[in-house]
């Protein structure tokens, strides 16, 4: 067996102080770590949050060695997080977008503010991080629409103003290696710094026999430098700059398995020896021969500016994000040795620019409000080159979007009576979305675009199917489309969305725990299909959910333990599902009613 083995991390802390040291419990002092969070926009203690949430801290993941979102998400209930050719797909109380450029994921991501709605994003986000926000349930009044499941409210470490610093070292027997690090530090009496580094060197877990290396390697660097200036007592400036690139060898440790009634079983010669065809430590995808490596390169850049004005009774915020990434990659549609797909050229660009203003009330009356706008702007550019060998084909696949959002929200907490809480939700949003898909077919042995010729030579797969060695360019298109569900077409559109979403909370506060009762609606948006292959799956409807949720807080033992229970109901109306045609592609449709 080819084996691999995880050991645990090495790990060197660095801290320098030029001050006092900051106070640390005794060894005997058995009380948990109480983690302040900002699920609500506020900082406050996770214990007062009424919603399911689990936060982990920066501090908690480096000492339990957790180096990416992946292995985090397979320690937290109702959470998870997979890759897969088209990125990375993450689930919440079983709910997920699944891999289409056309829509963003059901699970928003929100980094320092800004939110990061694209599947491929997720590979940046676990660089030196404070803390760690998993919200379950609808999150549409303060993060905004496409979080009807839930959302990742992700906090980069802040400089400090005292000289610190740290440096991992994680390796991975026979897979490689990962580095992250930081140092922080005053630069000037308002003025302070902070730069990070993550560095990744993995040759992968399984081995490939056909191209004779390991997969799925990654070889990348995260850097982050972020500066906070105080030029006055009552105004907070942070400013961060992120920029990550990433090679991989290989895209997804994914295998074709066959029922065991096939082994003995015989198969088309297509497909090779049957038995590359069972789960093991082995991959068998990719022929050199015919020129096909997966492979993949990821870059991207992350501009984040967030301004706190202390106006007296108010607070005033400001979130502005600037963000843009490029993948580009190819990988073996068929996951096997058979050659069946195999995508040459996948060509992904991305631009975003938000911007939030928020103003909140101090939290320190029996009233308190946060109210705010936010505006956002995206452009996509998506081109694909799928050869299908049995056709004797290649299709070129265009999809570009663009899309504007304008959103108002607010929420109200009102302390109706000693320990009880009332919050009323309100978010009103807009978005106008443009979008345009082209599918064409090129003869693979040939290189010409089909349209340019007046009959075709009829692949030998087809001739197995009944049809004549040679037919007409228009009754062949007009079989593919008809019985594989493959056509030549360009397709265009506009569509304008505007949706309401109120939330409910209430609460009791109890000597040692907390008690709540909630009501939530969200909304993911509708859109343009980027990967269908008939002109007719084309536009998709909006996606929304209804919650509820009672839940209770418990610090037990004198603050040795929490325990945390939720029960929830999730009613899904139109659900946004990514559906696999059975021959070359995916295809977007809204789903009857869903239920969680």
């Amino acid at each position: 067996m080819h084996t691999k083995t995880k050991i645990n991390a090495i790990t060197l802390g660095i801290i320098l102080a030029t001050g006092s040291m900051a106070e640390v419990k005794a060894a005997d002092d058995k009380e948990l770590e109480v983690i302040l969070v900002s699920a609500q926009k506020r900082v406050e203690s996770v214990k007062d949050v009424p919603l399911s949430i689990t936060a982990i801290s920066g501090k908690e993941l480096q000492s339990k060695n957790i180096n990416d979102s992946e292995e985090l998400s397979s320690r937290i209930a109702n959470f998870n997080i997979s890759q897969s050719g088209q990125g990375y797909n993450i689930t919440m109380r079983g709910l997920g977008s699944g891999p289409n450029q056309g829509f963003e994921q059901t699970v928003g991501t929100y980094v320092d503010g800004v939110y990061r709605g694209r599947a491929y994003q997720m590979r940046s986000a676990f660089v030196d991080l404070e803390r760690f926000e998993v919200l379950r349930g609808p999150q549409s009044t303060l993060f905004g629409k496409n979080t009807t499941a839930g959302a990742l409210n992700i906090t980069s470490a802040a400089p400090t103003e005292e000289l610190s610093g740290y440096a991992n070292l994680s390796y991975e027997l026979n897979n490689g290696s990962t580095f992250d690090g930081a140092i922080s530090g005053g630069v000037t009496e308002h003025f302070q710094a902070r730069a990070a580094v993550k560095v990744i060197d993995q040759d992968g877990y399984f081995y490939n026999t056909l191209q004779k290396r390991d997969e799925v390697g990654r070889d990348g660097v995260f850097s982050r430098l972020t500066l906070t200036w105080q030029p006055l007592e009552s105004l907070d400036v942070s400013l961060k700059y992120q920029h990550d690139e990433e090679d991989n060898i290989g895209i997804t440790p994914s295998q074709p398995v066959a029922e065991p009634v096939l082994y003995n079983a015989p198969l088309p010669a297509v497909f090779g020896d049957v038995s590359s065809y069972v789960i093991g430590d082995k991959l068998n995808k990719g022929l050199s021969t015919l020129g096909e490596n997966e492979q993949g390169e990821f870059k991207a850049d992350y501009w984040t500016l967030n301004v706190e004005w202390d106006l007296g009774q108010h607070v005033l915020s400001s979130v502005t994000g600037w963000q843009d990434y490029t993948m580009l990659q190819s990988n073996d549609g068929d996951h096997g040795p058979a050659p069946l797909t195999y995508r040459q050229a996948s060509d992904e660009s991305f631009q975003q620019f938000s911007q939030e203003l928020r103003i909140s009330s101090y939290n320190d009356g029996p009233f308190n409000y946060i109210a705010g706008l936010y505006f956002q702007i995206t452009e996509l550019d998506f081109s694909e080159l799928y050869r299908i060998y049995p056709l004797n084909a290649i299709g070129p696949r265009d999809y570009q979007s663009d899309s504007d959002t304008q959103a108002v929200f607010a929420k109200f907490d009102y302390q109706f009576a000693p320990n009880w809480q009332a919050s009323l939700g309100l978010r009103y949003s807009q978005e106008d979305k443009s979008a345009s898909r082209r599918l064409s077919m090129i003869e693979l042995s040939s290189g010409t675009p089909i349209n340019d010729m007046a009959q075709v030579n009829v692949p030998a797969t087809l001739q197995a199917m009944g049809l004549p060695a040679v037919l007409p360019t228009s009754m062949y298109l007009g079989v593919l489309s008809s019985q594989l569900g493959l056509e030549q077409h360009q397709v265009n559109g506009e569509r304008n969305e505007n949706e309401f979403n109120p939330s409910l909370y209430i609460s009791r506060k109890f000597d040692d725990a907390m008690a709540y009762v909630s009501m939530s609606t969200g909304s993911k948006a509708g859109g343009y299909d980027a990967r269908a292959n008939l002109a007719s799956n084309w536009q998709f409807e909006p996606e929304k959910v209804i919650a509820y949720e009672m839940g209770a807080k418990f610090t037990l033992d004198d603050g040795a333990a929490d325990l945390n229970i939720a029960v929830f109901s999730m009613q899904f109306e139109d659900l946004q599902t990514s559906t696999f045609d059975g021959v070359a592609g995916f295809y977007v449709e809204n789903g009857a009613e869903s239920s969680s």
